[in-house]
């Protein structure tokens, strides 16, 4: 009999474990539960709506030197759609009122400058005027060059006039930022 009271503390103290073990494993998980995150991501209300944008050089007129070029930047914003350079040009000047028009990616620009053969969006050749109308990529977001070049013209300087939109679309919901 003196070996009952010794069974019943040791069952005791094993019962008073497995009730702190279980007691604590619920907090663990409660802990847990409290502290998550909540998602990255915001959750909008409301219909996503396409919004049109575009940005103009307006109308431009300048000189390219013989043996020359003249460039215009655009940076197309990240995640646009639809992204198009439209515009309209003209050439003055000399016998020989022809010009090369060209729409290059910020990399090729820089190779097209140390005289490397690159991708053209747009190629004119060599024209008197013309008019543009480009599709260009804008993922994530990309710069680009209208070049005017006169480099195979020794002698005569060219007289431009030009106008250059670039136009690209984008999501928007009710409630966020542009």
């Amino acid at each position: 009999m003196l070996n009952q009271p010794q069974s019943r503390s040791r069952l005791a103290f094993r019962i008073a474990l497995l009730l702190m073990s279980s007691f604590l494993a619920l907090l663990v998980v409660w802990q847990i539960a409290v502290r998550r995150k909540p998602p990255q991501f915001r959750t909008v209300i409301g219909p996503m709506t396409l919004r049109s944008h575009s940005q103009s050089t307006g109308d431009m007129a300048f000189t390219v030197k013989a043996g020359g070029f003249e460039s215009y930047k655009f940076v197309v914003p990240k995640d646009q759609l639809n992204v198009t350079l439209q515009g309209h040009f003209s050439v003055g000047g000399g016998n020989e009122n022809d010009i090369e028009v060209y729409v290059l990616s910020d990399l090729d620009y820089t190779n097209w400058q140390n005289g490397y053969t690159t991708f053209r969006f747009y190629d004119s050749g060599k024209v008197a005027g013309g008019d543009m109308n480009v599709s260009l990529l804008a993922d994530p977001a990309w710069t680009y060059y209208v070049v005017f070049n006169n480099r195979f013209s020794a002698a005569t300087p060219k007289y431009i006039q030009a106008n250059m939109t670039l136009r690209y679309c984008s999501f928007s919901s009710p409630g966020t930022e542009e």
